[in-house]
């Protein structure tokens, strides 16, 4: 047990001067009853010392207690008391999750959403905000950015209620992982590929799945399906747009002297607009060699209907991105799929004319998506 130096020695002081007065009452300065040597070398040592027996006897159960309290929480959580096998978490560690993955928190475990949505439930105890200070209700959202801590004789489960979410964790947990689509598995198999690189985020690798798409960032997935990212990168040639960020001039420029965008007017691209699933499609046509111009393959209206009838979608996945909201996730889900599609010239996969490009490596595509084990929407 930690010494507790400050409190023995007021104790021993308090006693001391009940001595001092003996002292003073039954001598004089030149004829002490008790020599100074005395008491220093001997009566101050073992009053310190029976006052620490007197403090760790007075002390010793409550310290007990509470040190019984927590070698309970382990010891559940290491022999599996509590059903399940919970991991340990020293410090926060942010994980990336899909809809339906679930974290369950033992008594100090803490959990904070960092991105997208996620639901809790508890059915006894509590469940602190600390970032607020109060108890929260089960059944409720998490708020993003808060720190939710689960409370003594509490079994919390923190369930992702959007596509993808990042969740970061401290103390003891359990995972129960969902059979829906795994879009962080796909960024994975994209990043390895060198095809998506993310933002600058800090955590959750980079790849901002839960944000909405833009068209500057559809555009620049386009040129890499294209293979043409390092060539658009170096491009030096100008471009007509007031509202193109520095970093993706040369980018913007590129695709524009080629004809792939002329933006949403003369003077505007559109950067920060948002990208919707036909767009996309779109620009994944493209890639393909199909076109869109007067009496092409294809129009904006009805991109996705004919990627369906091109092979490129499935028909689960027609109806459903018919529907569904277009973030990252979803581009990233078009963007992994589509290089099995076959080209219209017949020359094989987007993939294939990429890796002949020199684009992607063929051994790291081959086994970055040996290991997506996420199945297509049917």
């Amino acid at each position: 047990m930690k010494k507790k130096y400050p409190l023995i020695i007021g104790i021993a002081l308090g006693l001391a001067a009940c001595v001092g007065v003996a002292i003073a009452a039954g001598g004089t300065s030149s004829d002490p009853l008790i020599s100074l040597n005395y008491i220093r070398g001997t009566y101050l040592p073992d009053l310190l010392s029976k006052a620490q027996d007197r403090i760790e006897t007075d002390t010793s159960p409550v310290y007990q207690t509470a040190l019984g309290r927590l070698n309970q929480v382990v010891g559940q959580a290491k022999s599996g008391q509590t059903n399940g096998s919970y991991m340990l978490a020293n410090q926060f560690v942010p994980v990336r999750l899909k809809k339906g993955d679930a974290v369950t928190g033992i008594t100090g475990t803490s959990v904070v959403l960092l991105a997208g949505e996620g639901k809790l439930a508890f059915s006894s105890g509590a469940v602190v905000n600390v970032t607020d200070g109060a108890t929260v209700k089960s059944g409720g959202f998490l708020s993003s950015g808060k720190r939710y801590l689960t409370a003594e004789n509490t079994k919390a489960c923190y369930t992702v209620a959007s596509d993808t979410a990042v969740i970061s964790i401290q103390g003891y947990y359990s995972m129960a992982y969902s059979t829906e689509t795994d879009y962080n598995m796909l960024a994975g198999a994209l990043n390895t590929m060198g095809l998506l690189k993310g933002k600058d985020l800090g955590y959750g690798s980079g790849y901002a799945l839960e944000d909405k798409a833009t068209r500057i960032e559809g555009l620049l997935m386009f040129l890499r399906l294209l293979g043409q990212e390092n060539a658009a990168e170096a491009y030096k040639g100008s471009q007509p747009f007031t509202d193109v960020p520095d970093w993706a001039a040369s980018y913007v420029a590129y695709a524009y002297s080629k004809g792939y965008t002329k933006g949403i007017s003369g003077k505007l691209f559109g950067s920060t607009n948002l990208i919707g699933t036909s767009e996309y499609t779109t620009f994944l046509l493209r890639a393909l060699g199909y076109s869109d111009a007067a009496n092409g393959d294809f129009t904006w209206n009805d991109a996705l209907e004919k990627a369906k009838h091109f092979g490129v979608l499935t028909s689960g996945e027609t109806a459903f991105f018919q529907k569904s909201t277009f973030n990252r996730a979803q581009m990233t889900y078009l963007s992994y799929y589509s290089l099995s599609a076959n080209m219209k010239s017949g020359g094989g996969t987007l993939l294939d004319g990429l890796v002949a490009a020199g684009a992607v490596d063929a051994a790291e595509a081959q086994s970055a998506m040996s290991k997506v084990s996420s199945s297509r929407i049917s």
